[in-house]
């Protein structure tokens, strides 16, 4: 899963600098057609981040479940004692 999340983050790396570029490009040249693509680039740009970081998120909490669901197997009733109160002593 860290494989995963590596390969998330280094393409949205590529991704944001190639929207920077596409962004102080088309910023250069006044055409309506390049207008349009600028506001999409620069909405992209906010946007994208956003996306990656719920995605990141989700791959980690993925984790967090696999691992508690795995940890849970290897608990025996023996490895946790309770006094009388019913207070847990590991």
């Amino acid at each position: 899963m860290k494989k995963t999340r590596r390969i998330l983050a280094l393409s949205g790396v590529i991704l944001l600098i190639a929207l920077y570029i596409s962004t102080l490009v088309l910023a250069c040249f006044q055409s309506e057609l390049t207008k349009g693509l600028l506001m999409t680039s620069l909405a992209f740009t906010m946007i994208l981040p956003i996306i990656i970081h719920f995605i990141s998120v989700g791959i980690k909490n993925t984790e967090v479940t696999l691992g508690e669901d795995s940890s849970d197997e290897n608990h025996s009733e023996e490895d946790s004692f309770e006094d009388e109160e019913g207070i847990s002593k590991n």
